[in-house]
């Protein structure tokens, strides 16, 4: 029997029907991914794989679902028990303080002995290049998603369930990560993984199943895969002209020196940000992008950083009490949608930083979400709610928009239409963007100047998106 059965699962949130009638089967020692357009139930049926829908109220589950053979819906703590399943929000899912503790969670529920344990601390630690001891919250996005899927091998699971494991990472993590996957699968592992970037898992699936409009197209063997994948990807053959008229500068940081704890992470580091300009901001997990972002945005404390200058919209905010407005001045894009998504519908969202309606109208047109205008926030898959997250950031019309990891959960589709809204909002409104990602389509759709960080070095900026084969 295959570890992974699913016979016409269809799935229920109020009124809402979620999923209707999924069918698939997934091999012993497969590699099969998942994939399909953001908000088209991908992770809702990874969720109803683990028994989690199965305990909400307002959530109703219909069809067979067998994992190792045991039935889901009558036996979901024995199931939990046999699959690993890493989430796609990595906060969500993290309970400890340090990366050690983390690490030996699963261990520890299920009686391991203290060499077990320990064993499984340096094999993993050494494998992903984990500090044991490091503090999560410390971590970055990309760091706490490697965390995680260790501490899943960790407790070595025959059954793997992953939602957008290639998120957040660099290149040289997600090519590490796949080829550790690969090896799991070729020892006896069977991992279904939820996934957009097809380029990437192509090199070593099985087995794909495209999900739309609640039908499955099955796609086998890594030809038929990777020409599926390059089809997909020909709606970034239609480049986008950036503007190249770029204007007067809106923000000029010199000398800054950031910390992340007691480690400097960005020494002596000069940017300058322009009207009409995207800048793209790139580097290995933990080189300080986010860091950078919340420095820039106003977001950190004075212990953690200091400058010699700090010039926004030509006013100085290198004093502390003036570097506390400027976050009031300009628009971040937080890694995490949640932490900044709070009212009660998406049209709320949006109303709230600009009461003008005739703008929002517009953006919630440019952004293509006026389908989920009457939804909660928190209803919406999380590539749904990065794109509101951008659209709500982008209403409140400010001169420089940082975006961190904007991308992650894209589809193609998606993905490109971003683009070209940004577009549209830099030809309109002349906004300056500064744009984190590890996504090598995002950085040929975006375009613009390109800075790249490194840990042991100072920031290498480059002339062009063009100069990128260069550093990679």
């Amino acid at each position: 029997m295959d570890p992974i059965i699913v016979n016409g699962l269809c799935v229920t949130r109020g009124n809402q029907r979620i999923l209707q009638d999924i069918s698939l089967n997934v091999k012993e020692g497969s590699f099969t991914v998942l994939s399909g357009p953001s908000g088209c139930g991908k992770s809702t049926v990874l969720k109803a794989l683990q028994g989690i829908l199965q305990k909400e109220d307002d959530v109703i589950v219909e069809g067979e679902i067998l994992i190792g053979g045991k039935i889901v819906q009558s036996s979901a703590e024995e199931v939990l028990a046999l699959s690993g399943f890493l989430m796609q929000n990595a906060d969500a899912q993290i309970v400890n303080q340090t990366a050690e503790d983390e690490l030996v969670f699963n261990l520890e529920n299920h009686g391991a002995d203290r060499q077990a344990m320990k064993a499984a601390v340096e094999k993993y630690s050494k494998i992903f290049n984990i500090d044991p001891y490091a503090t999560v919250s410390k971590l970055s996005g990309g760091q706490k998603q490697r965390l995680l899927i260790a501490s899943c091998l960790c407790t070595g699971h025959d059954i793997l369930l992953l939602d957008e494991p290639l998120a957040n990472l660099d290149k040289e993590s997600v090519e590490q990560l796949l080829a550790i996957l690969k090896y799991c699968c070729l020892n006896g592992t069977t991992i279904l993984c939820v996934e957009h970037r097809l380029e990437a898992v192509s090199k070593i699936a099985d087995t794909l199943f495209w999900m739309e409009d609640g039908v499955l197209s099955k796609y086998c063997g890594m030809d038929e895969i990777s020409a599926f994948a390059a089809e997909k990807a020909k709606v970034f053959d239609n480049a986008l002209i950036w503007n190249s008229d770029i204007g007067k500068s809106v923000l000029y940081v010199s000398g800054l020196n950031a910390r992340r704890g007691k480690h400097v992470v960005l020494p002596d580091f000069d940017i300058e940000l322009c009207s009409n300009s995207t800048t793209l901001l790139l580097g290995r997990n933990g080189c300080g992008k986010t860091t950078l972002m919340r420095v820039l945005c106003g977001l950190s404390s004075y212990r953690e950083f200091n400058c010699r200058s700090f010039i926004y919209n030509s006013k100085d905010y290198s004093s502390l009490q003036n570097y506390r407005k400027a976050r009031k001045r300009m628009g971040l894009v937080f890694q995490n949608p949640c932490h900044q998504l709070f009212m009660r519908t998406v049209r709320e969202e949006l109303l709230v930083r600009n009461p003008d309606k005739n703008i929002v109208i517009k953006i919630i047109e440019m952004f293509g979400i006026g389908k989920l205008c009457d939804r909660h926030p928190y209803s919406l898959s999380q590539g749904e709610k990065r794109l509101v997250s951008v659209a709500a950031t982008a209403a409140a019309m400010p001169k420089l928009i940082l975006m961190d990891e904007p991308t992650i959960g894209q589809d193609y589709q998606n993905l490109y239409r971003m683009a070209q809204t940004l577009h549209h909002l830099q030809e309109e409104y002349q906004t300056a963007f500064l744009i984190s990602t590890h996504d090598q389509l995002a950085v040929n759709a975006f375009g613009g100047c390109i800075i790249e960080l490194d840990r042991q070095q100072p920031a290498v900026a480059v002339k062009s998106s063009e100069e990128i084969k260069i550093l990679s």
